[in-house]
């Protein structure tokens, strides 16, 4: 993967005896090696070049991955009826390949991996806090604006745990309504399997000097999670759909286990589970509430971007 601001000269030689295979969004692919080149004892080789500027970094390079660059990848392979190894990968593990096209994507913008990771992060943060126009379906942070809003609307007390809180930023945003009370420990806490996820969002929540929200790298059913105080308000958001059916119901568990007041569950509806998102299974909102009626507490569910499961104690 190449930048064609970071590394303009690399592109302009690699590229000046090829004409572009394919292009789409913010990408283009080139030949290094075609098929049938000059040097046949070289398998052939695809290059990745994108035009995104830091200041275009954001979740949404997700939105161009999914839409731009994955459908481009797949026409090529139809197109040229060949297999690289990057298809072994998809094949076998597509959210793998959705991950790792992500986060190459992201550090390929700039020679320091933190200042990529900063202006992530600040450009995410500040689209998420701008009210929200007419949804775009597609993109990767105007529906989510929509979703942490709702949840500010419905938690209750002043502690909360976010789990499967991926990049962090429900933990991020809430920090700002934390009041002043010197509480001793973070009040708000954002758990994820993904190490490298909870390690970025740690480090630019100490750099903002944000003290009241921490995070820890973990799986739901790590016996740490049961070392954890319950918290005033839990929430898994787009959580459920990554796990089977069996897995849901034991984190579903857990989550209530840790809840205090209120468990505040959401996940997109969808016809068919995007396996590029690591989705596992499909849910409604009849479906949530089966669910929400097995934990005992008084539930409610609606749909709003997705399905609601609401359950207080």
């Amino acid at each position: 993967m190449f930048s064609i601001h970071r590394h303009h000269r690399l592109v302009e030689r690699l590229t000046r005896s090829h004409e572009p295979v394919a292009q789409a969004g913010p990408f283009t692919l080139h030949w290094l090696n075609p098929p049938g080149g000059a040097d046949r004892d070289i398998e052939p080789e695809l290059m990745v070049v994108h035009d995104l500027h830091l200041s275009e970094i954001d979740n949404n390079v997700g939105k161009h991955i999914r839409h731009s660059l994955i459908p481009m990848l797949a026409s090529t392979r139809h197109r040229f009826g060949m297999d690289l190894p990057v298809w072994g990968v998809w094949e076998k593990e597509p959210h793998a390949l959705f991950n790792q096209l992500m986060t190459i994507t992201l550090y390929s913008v700039h020679a320091d991996p933190y200042t990529c990771s900063r202006w992530f992060y600040r450009n995410t943060l500040k689209a998420l806090r701008e009210p929200p126009g007419d949804i775009d379906p597609t993109d990767f942070i105007q529906p989510f604006s929509v979703i942490y809003r709702r949840v500010r609307e419905l938690r209750r007390g002043e502690s909360l745990l976010d789990a499967g809180t991926c990049h962090g930023f429900l933990p991020l945003l809430l920090s700002a309504d934390l009041p002043a009370t010197g509480h001793p420990s973070p009040q708000l806490v954002g758990l994820d399997i993904e190490e490298f996820f909870i390690q970025a969002a740690r480090k630019y929540a100490e750099e903002q000097g944000i003290s009241g929200a921490d995070f820890l790298a973990a799986d739901l059913f790590d016996p740490r999670v049961e070392f954890l105080p319950r918290f005033d308000t839990v929430t898994a958001i787009h959580l459920l759909e990554h796990l089977d059916s069996d897995t849901a119901a034991r984190a579903l568990d857990v989550l209530w286990k840790r809840t205090a007041q209120r468990l505040i569950i959401n996940v997109p509806i969808e016809e068919t589970p995007d396996p590029y998102f690591g989705h596992c299974q499909r849910f409604d909102v009849g479906r949530l509430a089966d669910m929400g009626e097995r934990l005992g507490g008084h539930s409610t569910t609606f749909e709003d971007h997705g399905a609601w499961l609401v359950v207080d104690r």
